[in-house]
């Protein structure tokens, strides 16, 4: 793991839930507090075949700004994820179901500011 910048401190999230909607948040590094460089560690899993974004949204947490990074996980799998986001302050990582999943999910975010 890198060094992380003095004004952000990790975040960690994580959520298992059944039967998840489309555009369900299953993580979220919250608000940060100073812009710069984050890396985050996605962990997803499910009991059936999943898609999944990762995305970072506008200081109102209204839009998504630039890209949205798409995964598939499959059925009864798990698997890890790492993208880097240049985030302004205030600005946040999502993780959410890109399609609805029936059966269990599992889903975790690291996120931590490079030095």
């Amino acid at each position: 793991m890198a060094d992380y910048g003095p004004y952000n401190p990790p975040t960690i999230d994580a959520l298992s839930q059944t039967n998840t909607s489309a555009g369900d948040v299953v993580a979220t590094s919250g608000a940060v507090g100073q812009g710069g460089n984050y890396e985050a560690w996605v962990f997803v899993g499910s009991s059936a075949a999943g898609v999944w974004e990762i995305a970072r949204r506008n200081a109102a947490n209204s839009a998504d700004v630039g890209d949205v990074p798409t995964v598939r996980t499959l059925a009864g799998a798990s698997s890890e994820f790492r993208v880097r986001f240049n985030l302004n302050p205030s600005e946040r990582i999502v993780v959410r179901t890109k399609a609805g999943i029936t059966g269990d999910i599992d889903a975790a975010l690291y996120v931590e500011q490079l030095a």
